[in-house]
């Protein structure tokens, strides 16, 4: 999930690209793939991501509890 945002945010992709363009959109997602910014960029959304995932599910499991 992370990398996507990083294709849709930094290099402007979007999920059309690759029925529309498919050889340069891929050139552009692997080209980024050694890109020490992309990788870090994408590192940070998976792990806020993942963060939210987890605040996510503790709230429900609260509410659930409490409905208990």
């Amino acid at each position: 999930g992370g990398y996507g945002i990083y294709l849709g945010r930094f290099e402007r992709l979007n999920s059309w690209d690759i029925v529309r363009n498919p050889l340069p959109t891929l050139r552009i997602a692997f080209a980024n793939l050694v890109n020490l910014k992309a990788v870090l960029v994408s590192l940070c959304f998976a792990l806020f991501i993942f963060l939210t995932y987890l605040a996510v599910a503790a709230l429900y499991q609260t509410a659930r509890d409490q409905q208990a």
